[in-house]
């Protein structure tokens, strides 16, 4: 299954043990996911984004789940070099190319994963905590 359908059904549950034990789950089987979840809690990754600057305007498209131009199972790349730093300074974007990108990134997704997105570059998912993520990345 897509991401997509996973972050539906986990806005669906409303115990938060229950929310969480499910993102447990989908870390261990969907290795999209974990990327995901891995450059949110990596310590070894910078987000431009997790001192609380703004995310740029962008304009969402209002097609129903599915139809969006792009899903997270295909935007790892383009989101690591946009929405984060790297320590090498020579393979880090400028802010303004990435700004660009990111906002590609944005249009191209669901208000779901838009949403999700916005979670990993602040480097906090309220549904699958750090230490969640590192029992999961321990089993």
């Amino acid at each position: 299954m897509m991401i997509l359908d996973m972050l539906l059904k986990i806005q669906q549950i409303e115990s938060y043990y229950e929310r969480e034990s499910f993102a447990e789950g989908l870390y261990l089987t969907n290795p999209q996911f974990a990327q995901l979840c891995d450059l949110c809690y990596r310590r070894g990754t910078l987000s431009r984004y997790s001192e609380g600057q703004e995310f740029p305007d962008f304009k969402q498209d209002t097609v129903p789940y599915g139809y969006n131009f792009s899903q997270l199972e295909k935007i790892y790349n383009k989101l690591k070099v946009s929405g984060f730093t790297d320590f090498n300074k020579d393979r880090t974007l400028p802010e303004n190319v990435a700004r660009n990108k990111l906002i590609q990134v944005f249009e191209s997704l669901s208000d779901i994963e838009n949403q999700f997105i916005q979670y990993v570059l602040r480097k906090d998912i309220p549904w699958f905590s750090r230490e969640s993520w590192k029992r999961a990345k321990h089993t």
